[in-house]
């Protein structure tokens, strides 16, 4: 039943409760900083703003509230954005990624490791 969820953070590892929020129809507002800025598709899921600028913050949040229409339209298209994510598509990406990596280094010494294909 949230209007809005508010992100002001410098950093996050990765933004998951904006996804949270965006997968609950709720428009975000979130600083434009590393693991929200890949969060929040800005104009569309929710709204950025430079991290410490409390007059955008706060442009963005009055927006959100007063707009009925904007609250609507933008948390449904957080919720159809946010079911890109998930677990099993998280693992396949992890797994992708690690044999990616696993076969630039096949039989190179790494830290005193030698990686072999066991395939």
């Amino acid at each position: 039943r949230a209007w809005a969820a508010v992100m002001p953070s410098p950093k996050e590892g990765w933004g998951l409760t904006i996804v949270e929020a965006s997968a609950c129809g709720t428009p975000v507002i979130a600083s434009d900083s590393p693991g929200l800025r890949e969060s929040v598709l800005d104009g569309e899921t929710g709204f950025l703003f430079p991290f410490g600028d409390h007059d955008a913050l706060a442009d963005h949040a009055i927006r959100v509230l007063r707009d009925p229409g904007l609250r609507e339209s933008v948390g449904v298209r957080g919720c159809r954005w946010a079911t890109r994510f998930s677990w099993d598509e998280a693992a396949r990406g992890t797994i992708a990624l690690l044999e990616e990596s696993l076969s630039r280094v096949k039989g190179e010494s790494r830290r005193g490791y030698l990686v072999r294909d066991e395939r």
